[in-house]
C-alpha cells in the first residue's frame, strides 16, 4: 500500500453534500469567520477547564520564584522545623514553561491571569500557523476551514487536565515543520534557518520526551542535503543540529529528566495498554464513550479497552506503512508535503517509541498516599503531535485525490466529515450549555475555589494569634498556601513521622481525599487531630504543634 498522495485537488464534482460544503467553505469571508470562531471558542474553552493546579502549579511557584530571585525552586518547610523555610530546586519539568510564565508575571502579577495570557498568545499562535503550514501544504481552502473548526472546537484530554505544555508542544511542531518546509522551497531562506535552529530546541526544554524529537529536522535535512548535494540543506543542517546538541547538553547539564518513582523491570502488559490513537485523533473519546454507555448499558471501561484493542494492530501498521514509504524514496524530499511527511513520520515514530520504552521499563502500579495505575503509553496527551498528523494525512488522502473518488473512499470521506461535525457541534453545544465567567457550572473548580478559600480563612485566623499554617497532603493547596501567606510542606510521607518541630506556633492543615486515608493512619492517630472541614472528597485535619527549644538539624 503506497501512502504518496498526489497534491491536487479532488475532481469530483457530482452534486453531493461534498460539493455544498466546497462551494460554501471556500469563501474567503467563510475563511475570516471560521479563522475567529475557532480562535474565539478555543479561547473560551481554554478559560473554562483553566486549572492553576498539580503540575502547572508547580512549574508557576518555580517561575515565580525565579522572578523573585530564588531560581527555579519550590519554597517549602520540613517537620525537622515547620518554622524554617528553605527554596529546593524543582524537580520533575523541565525549566520552558516556568520561565514564560516568569516573563509574563512580571508585569502581570496575577498567577491565573498570567496563565491564562500564556494560553491565549498559543491559541492565536497556532490557528494563524496552521493556515500557513497547510497552505503550504496545496490544501484546498474548504479543507483548511473544516480543520481549522474541528481545532478551534475540540474538547481534548490536555485542555480538561489544563496541561501547560501539551498545545505548546504542538504549537512548535507545526511552526517547526513550517519552516522546515521554507528551507526545502525558498532560496534564500535566511531568517528561517535562523529561527529554526531557537525554535527547534524548544520542545525539549518544555517536554522531556521530546528530546529525540529535537533531532528528527536536522537529520532530515543533513541526509537530504548530502545525497542531493545541496550545500544550502548542508549548512542549515549543520546549524541546526549544533544547536539541538547545544540546547540539549545544556538541558540535561541543568536537570535530568524525571521519572515516576515506581518499580523498575520488564512489564510487557503495559504496551497493551496503548492509547487508541487512532480514534482518539479524530474525537473526544469520553464524550462518545459516554453517550455510548448511556445508549447501550455499555460500561465505559469495556468500551475503552475494546477501543484500545481495535487499535492496535491498525496503529503499529500504520506506522510500519509511513516508515516504509519514506524508507521507499530514501528519506529525500521533493516536495513540501513529502517535508512534512517524513518529518511526522519520525517524530512520530520517536513520541511513540520513547512512551513504549518507559511503559516497558517502569510498573504501572504507583503513587505514594494511593493505589494508582497509570503508564506513559496510555497517555493520549501525550500523543497531541501524532494525531495531529495523523488527522492532516486522513484529510490529505481522503479529498486530495485526483483519481476518481471510489465508493469505498466515499464513505470514510462522510465518517470524516461526519466526525468533525460532531466535534464541532459539541464543543459550540458545551460552551453554550456550560460556560459562565466564574465556572461555576464546572464541579472541580467550584470545589477547589472552596478549598482555597478555607485554606485562606485559616490561614487569616491563624495569624491573628501569632499562629504560623502549614499546609500539607495536597501539592497543590500546599503551593496556595504559600501565594496566601502560609507555608507548605511537600513530602507527604514526612507527616506520619513520630515527632514534628517547630520554633514558634504551628498549626498544620493536612489536606487528603478519602481514598489517601490509610495511608496516613500514623499522623491521624496522633493526639490533638480534628477535621476542620470536609469539601467534596477532601478533607481538612489540624493538628496544633507547640514551640520546641530542641529541632532537629
Amino acid at each position: 500500500m503506497s501512502l504518496t498522495i498526489p497534491d491536487n485537488g479532488s475532481r469530483n464534482n457530482t452534486n453531493t453534500p461534498l460539493t455544498f460544503l466546497k462551494k460554501v467553505f471556500s469563501r474567503n469571508d467563510v475563511s475570516v469567520i471560521c479563522l475567529l470562531l475557532a480562535i474565539v471558542i478555543k479561547i473560551l474553552l481554554f478559560f473554562y477547564f483553566q486549572q492553576t493546579d498539580n503540575d502547572k502549579l508547580n512549574q508557576v511557584m518555580a517561575g515565580k520564584n525565579l522572578l523573585e530571585g530564588h531560581g527555579l525552586t519550590i519554597k517549602q518547610v520540613h517537620i525537622s522545623n515547620l518554622s524554617k523555610e528553605s527554596y529546593e530546586r524543582l524537580v520533575g519539568w523541565p525549566p520552558a514553561y516556568s520561565v514564560l510564565f516568569a516573563i509574563i508575571y512580571s508585569w502581570c502579577k496575577d498567577v491565573d491571569a498570567s496563565s491564562t495570557i500564556i494560553d491565549i498568545i498559543c491559541i492565536i499562535s497556532f490557528f494563524i500557523l496552521l493556515q500557513k503550514l497547510l497552505r503550504q501544504l496545496k490544501f484546498p481552502v474548504y479543507l483548511i476551514n473544516v480543520l481549522v473548526l474541528f481545532y478551534g472546537c475540540a474538547i481534548t484530554s490536555y485542555m480538561e487536565k489544563s496541561s501547560p505544555t501539551d498545545f505548546l508542544t504542538l504549537l512548535f511542531f507545526v511552526y517547526n515543520c513550517y519552516l522546515t518546509i521554507k528551507l526545502f522551497t525558498q532560496r534564500k531562506p535566511v531568517l528561517q534557518g535562523i529561527l529554526l535552529g531557537f525554535f527547534n530546541v524548544l520542545p525539549a526544554w518544555f517536554r522531556y520526551m521530546c528530546i529525540p524529537v529535537t533531532f528528527v529536522i536536522p537529520c532530515v535535512l543533513l541526509w537530504n542535503g548530502w545525497l542531493k548535494k545541496d550545500r544550502k540543506l548542508l549548512l542549515y543542517g549543520t546549524y541546526i543540529m549544533a544547536m539541538a546538541l547545544l540546547g540539549v547538553i545544556a538541558l540535561l547539564s541543568f536537570q535530568e529528566p524525571y521519572v515516576l518513582a515506581t518499580e523498575k523491570g520488564l512489564f510487557w502488559s503495559n504496551l497493551l495498554l496503548l492509547d487508541p490513537v487512532l480514534f482518539s485523533s479524530y474525537m473526544n473519546l469520553k464524550f462518545i464513550l459516554v453517550q455510548l454507555s448511556s445508549l447501550t448499558g455499555l460500561s465505559y471501561t469495556t468500551g475503552a479497552t475494546i477501543l484500545q484493542w481495535i487499535n492496535l494492530v491498525p496503529f503499529l501498521i500504520l506506522l510500519a506503512l509511513l516508515f516504509f514509504s519514506s524508507l521507499k524514496r530514501k528519506w529525500l524530499a521533493a516536495n513540501s508535503w513529502q517535508v512534512f511527511m517524513i518529518i511526522g513520520t519520525l517524530t512520530g515514530i520517536c513520541i511513540f517509541s520513547v512512551l513504549a520504552l518507559l511503559s516497558l521499563r517502569y510498573s504501572a502500579h504507583y503513587g505514594l498516599t494511593e493505589n494508582l495505575f497509570w503508564t506513559y503509553i496510555n497517555e493520549d496527551r501525550y500523543f497531541i503531535i501524532l494525531q495531529f498528523f495523523i488527522v492532516i494525512l486522513t484529510a490529505k488522502w481522503l479529498f486530495m485525490n485526483t483519481t476518481a473518488v471510489s465508493n469505498f473512499k466515499k464513505w470514510f470521506q462522510g465518517i470524516f466529515l461526519f466526525l468533525f461535525t460532531i466535534e464541532i457541534l459539541h464543543g459550540a453545544y458545551f460552551l453554550a450549555k456550560n460556560f459562565t465567567f466564574d465556572k461555576r457550572n464546572f464541579t472541580y473548580i467550584v470545589t477547589q475555589n472552596h478549598m482555597i478559600q478555607c485554606i485562606d480563612n485559616i490561614i487569616k485566623e491563624n495569624k491573628k494569634k501569632n499562629t504560623d499554617v502549614v499546609v500539607a497532603g495536597n501539592i497543590s493547596m500546599a503551593n496556595r498556601s504559600v501565594l496566601l501567606g502560609g507555608k507548605g510542606l511537600f513530602v507527604p510521607a514526612e507527616l506520619n513521622e513520630n515527632e514534628i518541630y517547630a520554633d514558634k506556633p504551628t498549626r498544620i492543615i493536612a489536606v487528603m481525599k478519602s481514598s489517601e486515608l490509610p495511608f496516613y493512619k500514623p499522623f491521624l492517630k496522633k493526639e490533638g487531630i480534628l477535621l476542620e472541614a470536609q469539601i467534596g472528597a477532601f478533607y481538612f485535619y489540624s493538628y496544633y504543634v507547640k514551640p520546641t527549644t530542641t529541632l532537629k538539624d
